[in-house]
């Protein structure tokens, strides 16, 4: 038996030895504090291996690598390689790199890199930094921007979304703590037309209808809130209701009804400029015949201009009687007196008269003072002293009166009845007795109408026929006179240049336009609908005057010559970031 036990034990033993090595090789240890958790899982400690906890299991991070050739701070941080060195004062741009500036933009619009390669001598942070310089002075000025850099936003930024006038780039590149509150003035429609947002960014908003082409009046602004309750009761934007759109169409659901409170949402305004100052309804008959019946009667009812039917210069009453030539330079001097004073202007028309091909040429304008004490929106009468120095003027020239203008201010540039008498007038007074033509035409300008499709005057040349019989006219009637424009192929000349300044300069314009103000809070008109940010009375005649001129830099420096004489002035009073 002793034997026997003796063999237990050995094998007892070797086993406990076995089991020993079995722990060491997996490093499984016995714990009597664990044996109560024996079978569930261990809780993980905390602060093993996390921020400043001191788990032995815990990765530890790498140390940096030194770099022998970088300097640090105390901290362990590396410095700039710039550190304590005088930095490199900012180089003005030079006149080929401006010129290379506004050819980039223009071949590549907001592609930073490819301009800054352009340029060459420039790199893209000094690219960008001056686009947004160049960007801000336009928008002030009322210049657009590039096509190429248009298509990819309207907006005068970097990024193409809209200025924000209140940013510090903005403030500090021109925009004044009243560039606001100027913006907010009427100048064309009332001031609740425009809203600032909460961002502090430009918006605009028309009441329900639009603005069209045949609207007689402007809607009556209203407040934000009544905006958004006029938009979710009619559904569009524009007032039409537009069923299946977003939404299921409901043809038999009765339509909401304003709660009574809801009109008082409806903030009071003044009557536009454009009300006040627009005349009579337009005297149409029916079937679009005029029906002007009175004669010498001076009033002010506007009279919408007739075609001609026939071969221009053949014999005949629907015929238009003559051909008609319009050099773009006498236009340009003529729209820009217009956009000049909120007053009508008057000037004379200089150019020749050719009997044998019955061709009328007109070649130059020359800007008349009105009468003290005429001067109106809608009415204006030439100075005599005025007259007779403009028509001095015309001889020196070699020229001769072939024709007149004057402005319609915020109107549509039908000629009224007092304008038909005095065209008749002219007509009587440089009638050919030779030919028995009367080689004489009117033209109107409106520089301000805010139901200008976009920023391009409308204008109207015009002759008045006799009452001729078989076309129900009992009275004259103003016909449409259609003619050739002679486009400016190069710079303006030196002589229109003066003529434009001495505008400006002179004490010819009475009622001088704030050119700072507001003229409608949209760009452009799709139809009836407007699209773009506000527009000033600057970034109207811009868009006007560049209608003339060939699309190049020297016409942008010509206009900007011009701006600079009106800022220059005291009496206009007017800063236009220049």
């Amino acid at each position: 038996m002793a034997d026997a036990d003796e063999a237990t034990n050995a094998l007892i033993a070797k086993m406990l030895a076995e089991d020993e090595a079995y722990d060491d090789v997996y490093g499984i240890g016995y714990d009597e504090e664990s044996e109560e958790e024996w079978g569930r899982k261990k809780k993980k400690k905390r602060g093993g291996g996390g921020k400043g906890g001191s788990g032995g299991s815990a990765k530890r991070r790498k140390p940096k690598e030194v770099d022998p050739n970088q300097e640090y701070t105390e901290t362990g941080r590396k410095k700039r390689k710039d550190a304590g060195k005088a930095r490199t004062a900012p180089r003005a741009w030079n006149e080929e790199e401006e010129r290379l500036f506004r050819e980039a933009l223009r071949l590549y619009g907001r592609s930073w890199k490819e301009c800054a390669a352009h340029v060459g001598t420039r790199d893209q942070r000094s690219f960008t930094s001056h686009a947004q310089k160049y960007f801000i002075k336009m928008c002030l000025q009322g210049k657009p921007l590039p096509r190429k850099v248009a298509e990819s936003g309207e907006g005068y930024t970097l990024s193409g979304k809209p200025l924000d006038p209140n940013s510090a780039a903005a403030r500090a590149y021109g925009f004044k703590p009243d560039t606001l509150d100027k913006l907010m003035e009427a100048g064309g429609l009332a001031s609740g037309s425009i809203e600032v947002g909460g961002d502090g960014k430009l918006t605009s908003g028309l009441a329900e209808g639009g603005v069209g082409e045949g609207a007689d009046e402007l809607p009556v602004p209203t407040s934000a809130a009544a905006a958004a309750a006029n938009k979710e009761n009619l559904g569009g934007p524009n007032g039409e209701t537009m069923p299946g759109v977003g939404r299921e169409a409901k043809p038999k659901a009765k339509p909401r009804r304003r709660p009574k409170e809801e009109p008082a949402l409806v903030e009071p305004v003044e009557p536009t400029e454009y009300a006040k100052n627009r005349p009579r309804r337009e005297n149409a008959g029916k079937g679009g015949k005029a029906t002007y019946q009175s004669y010498m009667s001076g009033g002010l009812n506007q009279i919408p201009c007739r075609d001609f039917t026939g071969v221009v210069g053949s014999v005949g009453t629907s015929s238009q009687p003559f051909f008609v030539e319009i050099s773009d330079e006498a236009q340009l001097v003529a729209d820009f007196h217009a956009h000049l004073s909120k007053y009508e202007v008057i000037g004379y028309l200089g150019g020749e008269w050719d009997p044998a091909s019955r061709r009328l040429t007109i070649r130059r304008a020359f800007p008349c003072k009105g009468l003290e004490g005429t001067q109106q929106t809608d009415s204006c009468e030439m100075d005599p002293a005025s007259e007779i120095e403009a028509k001095q003027k015309m001889d020196d020239w070699g020229l001769q009166v072939v024709g007149w203008y004057h402005s319609h201010p915020t109107f549509k540039p039908n000629p009224s009845e007092k304008d038909i008498e005095n065209q008749e007038n002219f007509q009587a007074l440089f009638r050919d007795e030779g030919t028995k033509q009367e080689p004489f035409v009117g033209m109107i300008f409106s520089p301000y109408d805010v139901r200008l499709p976009d920023r391009e005057s409308r204008r109207e040349t015009f002759w008045v026929r006799k009452g001729a019989q078989g076309y129900g006219e009992v009275g004259p009637s103003p016909m449409r006179m259609r003619g050739n424009r002679k486009p400016i192929a190069g710079a303006v000349t030196e002589d229109t240049k003066a003529c434009m300044r001495q505008l400006v300069e002179g004490n010819m314009i009475q009622g001088k336009v704030d050119l700072t103000e507001l003229w409608r809070p949209f760009t452009r008109l799709n139809g009836t609908t407007p699209e773009g940010g506000p527009v000033t009375k600057l970034a109207k005649m811009r868009g006007a005057l560049g209608a003339y001129l060939p699309e190049t830099d020297d016409s942008e420096d010509f206009l900007d010559d011009i701006f600079k004489v009106i800022q220059g002035q005291k009496s206009w009073g007017a800063d236009l970031g220049y």
